[in-house]
């Protein structure tokens, strides 16, 4: 499969109605470090977007900052999960891309306390204006560094009105500073399958002297569609109004594929699985991490464990967790943040924000369902499809070792066989069958792996005759087209919805 984008005309059209002067407008620049995904994926995650941004005139305080719509385009599907389905309520298909801004939550900055995480519409940021759920307004108090810093709104402390101080009633329209707000699936009718808005964001410039940065992640792409060796590029724009927006370049590179898995018959009846390259496979979440491997001697190493515990929040702008998750907060409950966030061995420091997940009040009507963002639903898993004679007995190991290619005799990780759904999908819950007769299909489930190391595993498949087997083996959960993501799951079309999934690869067939 083949199948490119080129800059669809919505995106051209946005691009060239919305050219400002560099003069009159906010400087803003995109960035991106491309992630190296599976081309087998469905719903891979690119890198993240970073656009930093200059110059233009700061809102004076009391005044609403004004809002804009940012435009997101990929040149294929895009394939984050929505979260909330449209209907006449709502009007609107919420996903689980977000738009954060000022880096909120980032750890290692001595404003850490003054920049804590605040989404739309959750408790103190009320989303129920005009425009409905999702945008939310900000009063500026006439600082730039303060319009996203996270506070709540708690009356008059937190709203200005006409350059005063005024009585606001507890959690008012408008007061209160969030910095997270939620993308929706582009386009109405019909869904645009390439293409995320964020609809209604306050954007106050930042004046000469100051920074304003925005990060654009958990984009998931169906890499399926372009095949191994190319790249995804994300095309943004600004438009709808509020302050001019300059921004140069306006696409960057955010992914390249590649092949993500590799199967070859070894001796007797084993089959062994060979990463196309260092974190093809990915356990599900930091708590797998913690939970199966130490850290010693600045890195993480396997401790021997086989645990699947619950999901930790991932919600440390710009670090690198190396799990199927994105960025995610849940709860501070069963979900909560590890101690110290992020954990030893993650790049930029701690931070101490414990207070705000991500939540949506329903100010209008209906929640968005913020909460999933980021979650996926396991982690990498590996299916091997075995076909034998019609009577007999093919059994595999319920673990597999996960060993590095450079030093097979290391043990870095393992995979447990799982019970699954015919695509090889559902809740991660240790087998107790390890047997078929005939011919049937086993799925690993990836508990723990190093990031940093191209890893293999030999399964071991046991028959009761010497007859030979056929095996097929590939990513799991598979799904054909045109089910696989053509075009993009939506919520009217939800099936299917599990995160990572692939596309099946009946060409990776074994004779044992």
């Amino acid at each position: 499969m083949n199948r490119t984008y080129s800059l669809s005309a919505a995106a051209a059209l946005v691009l060239a109605a919305f050219a400002v002067p560099a003069s009159a407008a906010m400087t803003c620049q995109a960035a991106a470090v491309p992630n190296l995904i599976r081309a087998e994926g469905l719903t891979e995650q690119v890198a993240d977007i970073v656009i930093t941004c200059t110059g233009g005139t700061p809102t004076p305080a009391g005044q609403v900052v004004p809002a804009v719509n940012l435009y997101l385009f990929l040149n294929t599907n895009i394939t984050s999960h929505v979260l909330k389905p449209s209907n006449a309520t709502v009007g609107a298909n919420f996903g689980e891309t977000l738009l954060l801004i000022d880096e909120p939550n980032r750890a290692g900055n001595s404003d850490t306390g003054n920049h804590k995480l605040l989404n739309c519409g959750n408790l103190g940021a009320p989303d129920n204006g005009p425009s409905g759920p999702g945008v939310c307004s900000i009063v500026s108090t006439g600082v730039p560094s303060q319009t996203y810093d996270g506070t709540p709104n708690a009356g008059p402390s937190t709203c200005f009105l006409i350059g005063t101080i005024a009585p606001i009633p507890s959690n008012m329209y408008g007061c209160g500073r969030p910095n997270v707000y939620q993308a929706r699936t582009g386009g109405i009718t019909p869904i645009q399958s390439n293409e995320l808005d964020f609809l209604g964001v306050p954007l106050d410039p930042p004046g000469p002297a100051g920074v304003r940065t925005l990060r654009i992640t958990n984009v998931r792409a169906n890499a399926y569609m372009l095949g191994a060796g190319h790249q995804i590029m994300a095309t943004m724009a600004f438009a709808g109004g509020g302050p001019a927006v300059s921004l140069n370049p306006p696409q960057v590179i955010v992914a390249q594929t590649l092949t993500g898995l590799k199967a070859t018959p070894e001796s007797g009846k084993t089959i062994r699985v060979t990463e196309g390259f260092a974190n093809s496979w990915k356990d599900r979440n930091v708590a797998n991490t913690l939970a199966n491997a130490v850290y010693s001697a600045g890195k993480y190493v396997y401790n021997g464990s086989a645990f699947d515990p619950a999901q930790m929040a991932q919600n440390v702008p710009a670090v690198l967790y190396n799990t199927e998750d994105g960025f995610q907060w849940q709860n501070n409950a069963a979900n909560a943040p590890p101690s110290p966030n992020p954990p030893q061995g993650y790049a930029g420091g701690f931070t101490f924000n414990t207070q705000s997940p991500l939540f949506s009040q329903g100010f209008g009507l209906e929640p968005t369902n913020i909460s999933g963002a980021g979650v996926s639903n396991a982690g990498t898993r590996i299916f091997i499809t075995v076909d034998g004679n019609p009577s007999e007995t093919i059994s595999v190991p319920f673990t597999v070792a996960l060993h590095p290619q450079a030093s097979p005799s290391t043990t870095s990780g393992i995979m447990v066989l799982t019970t699954a759904d015919p695509a090889g999908a559902g809740p991660f819950t240790p087998a107790t069958n390890n047997k078929v007769v005939g011919k049937g299909t086993f799925v690993y489930e990836v508990l723990y792996c190093d990031p940093f190391s191209i890893e293999f595993a030999e399964i071991q498949v046991s028959a009761s005759s010497k007859a030979t087997i056929k095996a097929e083996v590939g990513f799991a959960p598979f799904y054909s087209a045109p089910s696989a993501g053509f075009p993009t799951p939506t919520p009217m079309n939800p099936a299917p919805a599990a995160v990572p999934r692939f596309a099946s690869q009946t060409e990776i067939a074994l004779k044992l």
